[in-house]
């Protein structure tokens, strides 16, 4: 008898869910709008971390790039998504950071070795050399260096130390024909240390790789969305405000 209750009472609240509130619901998950609220939210538990020292030797690789040399109008992004993919097959996520001190920015690209399973994890030398083969085959003329640890352990400390911090969460989108042209496509990096310019900052952009099942997954719950909210793409609402006066 209590579960008849309980599923009734399911019933009624998935029945009384608007459409404005199934599409605030939607709009919560693709737009990531927890982002402004996470003041508000209560932190998890980290867990066990390993020491930093031990944890950039045994998984963090990083290359300090001065200098990189490409013709005028070639497809830049193109050939960073192909050097990017080159560890899409691996438990590895790859980051990229950009320091400035207000005189000067650098510009740093790395790999980190996400997997914990021995059995299965791959040599982070592997697929540190991996990375930094594949920009110098992609962009021949590239000066970069490898950063030792100690080095990554500055710029991790500058990171905890940031008085101000913004986050961003981004979906790759699909290009539009008319916009595969690189100038017209991309804002570069390059733009941003322009437009910062003078400024004391970090940025820190990582690119968490996927597995296939995990992106088949995400396809199939757009594919769903899509489904149920495509009866409503010719649906009108209005509300009616009434303006009442005292006489």
């Amino acid at each position: 008898m209590n579960d008849l209750a309980v599923e009734s009472a399911n019933e009624v609240s998935v029945k009384e869910l608007t459409l404005e509130n199934r599409l605030e619901i939607i709009g919560e998950g693709l737009r990531k709008k927890h982002l402004s609220r996470l003041t508000e939210m209560e932190i998890a538990p980290v867990g066990e971390m390993l020491p930093l020292e031990e944890d950039l030797i045994d998984n963090v690789r990083m290359y300090h790039i001065t200098e990189m040399v490409y013709e005028k109008g070639e497809s830049v992004t193109d050939k960073f998504t192909t050097v990017f993919n080159t560890l899409s097959t691996y438990n590895a996520t790859v980051f990229i950071v950009m320091e400035s001190d207000g005189r000067k920015s650098s510009f740093y690209v790395g790999v980190r070795n996400n997997e914990s399973d021995i059995a299965k994890k791959r040599s982070t030398v592997t697929l540190g050399d991996t990375l930094k083969n594949a920009l110098i085959g992609h962009f021949p003329g590239i000066k970069i260096t490898n950063v030792d640890r100690e080095q990554i352990a500055i710029l991790s400390d500058k990171i905890n130390v940031q008085q101000n911090m913004a986050s961003v969460s981004v979906i790759g989108n699909i290009r539009n024909p008319k916009d595969l042209q690189n100038e017209q496509f991309t804002q570069g990096l390059e733009k941003l240390a322009l437009a910062m310019q003078g400024r004391q900052y970090i940025v820190l952009i990582v690119a968490e790789n996927q597995p296939p099942q995990a992106v088949q997954i995400m396809r199939k719950e757009y594919q769903d969305l899509y489904t149920k909210l495509s009866p409503l793409q010719k649906v009108q609402t209005s509300d009616l405000c009434l303006a009442i006066s005292d006489y």
